[in-house]
């Protein structure tokens, strides 16, 4: 008898003072011991990401850009951070001052505080950089291609909806009872919101994986190995199309929707989550081994000349000896093997450069 009275998981409980034990224990380890191991690895991974962009040869090519990478890297980093501060703020209200309101802490929430207006601006800010980070790098991408217009059409039309839509859902979300749990106009347009941005994160995650799978797999086929800068393994194209934002996006609006209490687990973690996942990319982009405009072009370019160099070995086996084709195969292929050493060259020299910071 002692153990059911001192535990809401205790058999003689409520069936509905369980569920809410369990909503309060999930929240507040969530926003406490989850979110801040979390932030202290998004930290130490934007700390990284800002001494690689200002060491590497290629964040010193020019001063605008590197100014750009670290301006958005300390926006992500400063966002995450007022978001985590204003979870700390809510919990602390809500256990400590609220503790006996309502059906439990879990379920408190003053959207009219004021550090909860800072967690909606600095959540929707987030989103509006994270998908543009996305929207740019499709850009990036395929701008090659000749789908490129309806694509970026696609995109564009994709962020503008969701930022607008989410912008409008946080003004509602700040007004006196519209809670976005209480009030239908708040959560319709919250949720409306949620579901466009998860669409644009699954499109542009497929689009680009897609891409850099068909490039990654043509090359391979026509050379014997994968690009030699890019895209060797799973993982950096798992990194260059923000695979870790998608997962976590679905994930979150699956737990909102059904409404189970492991999503206020996941909204704790899920600005670090938004956040990691473009800081991956930036500190690809910082070493200079991401995907850039020049990518797809190095590839046809190499596919052309490897078949150039096939259909000149073939003519020699074949008897028609030409010797400026024979000089041309020289070249090609001194040429093809001094890039390969340039890129094995470029990548040795960035590793022993951040060895000796």
């Amino acid at each position: 008898m002692a153990s059911n009275s001192s535990s809401g998981s205790g058999s003689g409980a409520p069936p509905a003072m369980v569920d809410s034990t369990f909503a309060d224990g999930i929240r507040l380890i969530g926003t406490t011991t989850v979110a801040g191991t979390f932030y202290g690895l998004m930290t130490v991974l934007a700390a990284t990401c800002v001494q690689v962009t200002l060491t590497s040869p290629c964040g010193r090519r020019s001063r605008s850009r590197m100014a750009v990478l670290i301006g958005y890297i300390g926006l992500l980093w400063l966002c995450a951070t007022l978001i985590l501060a204003g979870f700390s703020r809510q919990i602390e209200e809500a256990y400590v001052q609220h503790r006996f309101d309502g059906p439990g802490p879990a379920a408190y929430n003053d959207q009219t505080s004021p550090e909860s207006k800072v967690v909606d601006v600095a959540d929707w800010l987030l989103s509006v950089l994270v998908h543009g980070m996305m929207t740019w790098r499709i850009k990036i991408t395929w701008q090659s291609s000749r789908a490129y217009p309806y694509i970026m059409f696609l995109m564009i039309a994709l962020y503008l909806g969701s930022s607008a839509i989410t912008a409008i859902g946080v003004i509602f979300d700040m007004l006196p009872n519209h809670d976005i749990f209480t009030s239908p106009a708040a959560n319709g347009l919250t949720v409306a919101g949620l579901l466009t941005g998860t669409l644009l994160t699954v499109v542009a995650t497929a689009l680009m994986a897609g891409r850099i799978w068909y490039y990654r797999r043509r090359f391979k086929k026509q050379i014997g190995n994968p690009h030699p800068k890019q895209y060797t393994k799973i993982a950096p194209m798992a990194v260059e199309s923000c695979a870790i934002v998608t997962v976590s996006d679905i994930v979150f609006i699956t737990l909102l929707l059904i409404r189970h209490p492991a999503m206020y687990l996941v909204i704790a973690v899920l600005p670090q989550l938004q956040v990691i996942g473009p800081l991956l990319l930036m500190l690809r982009i910082a070493r200079g081994v991401a995907w850039d405009a020049t990518t797809a072009s190095t590839i046809i370019t190499r596919e052309h000349d490897v078949a150039e160099l096939g259909a000149i070995r073939r003519g020699h086996v074949a008897g028609s000896y030409d010797p400026s084709r024979r000089m041309s195969l020289k070249f090609a292929r001194h040429e093809h093997e001094h890039e390969m050493e340039s890129d094995d060259a470029g990548t040795y020299d960035e590793t022993e450069e951040g060895k000796r910071s």
